[in-house]
């Protein structure tokens, strides 16, 4: 019976999947656009949480959340040396958040598939 017991609870862990919840510290040197929503350039806290490939995450200043996306996990071909925040060119000059990255991880999040072309 504890066998059996086991062998559920396995499974049922094992097909919901695992979720991880982190912040960390993010500095945006000039103003970015994350789902639509205006960032100006400054200190924010983001909040991320991680389900399988999905990524929900936050971008807060004090106690309110600014804007929030939900983004994909990929695999990076290199582990970056510090956190970073990989943003786009938009054509009106603008720029979008397009990836986070992670110190010494191999796994970023990103908002959408097109290619990066400035940070």
């Amino acid at each position: 019976m504890k066998t059996l017991k086991a062998l559920v609870l396995i499974t049922v862990v094992l097909t919901t999947g695992f979720a991880l919840a982190a912040n960390m510290q993010i500095n945006l040197n000039s103003p970015n656009q994350l789902n639509g929503t205006a960032i100006n350039a400054g200190t924010y806290k983001l909040n991320y949480t991680t389900s399988g490939n999905t990524a929900q995450v936050n971008v807060i200043k004090g106690k309110k959340t600014i804007a929030s996306a939900t983004g994909e996990v990929v695999e990076l071909s290199a582990a970056p040396v510090n956190d970073s925040v990989v943003s786009k060119l938009n054509p009106d000059g603008s720029r979008s958040m397009y990836e986070i990255q992670f110190a010494g991880k191999k796994q970023a999040i990103r908002f959408n598939n097109e290619p990066a072309v400035g940070k």
